[in-house]
């Protein structure tokens, strides 16, 4: 029964990504993946002021 219930759960997490237009982003992109906290340490800090 452990594989039904797995089953269960990836369809649902498959509608689930579906439903909300979810993507999957390889590794190699991961670089171009936006961290708004990191782009705020960064302009805090100035580093072009340096």
């Amino acid at each position: 029964m452990a594989g039904t219930s797995d089953d269960q759960a990836n369809v649902a997490k498959k509608t689930w990504e579906m439903m909300n237009n979810i993507e999957q982003i390889l590794p190699a992109e991961e670089i171009y993946k936006y961290d708004r906290k990191e782009q705020q340490d960064i302009l805090a800090a100035k580093p072009w002021d340096k």
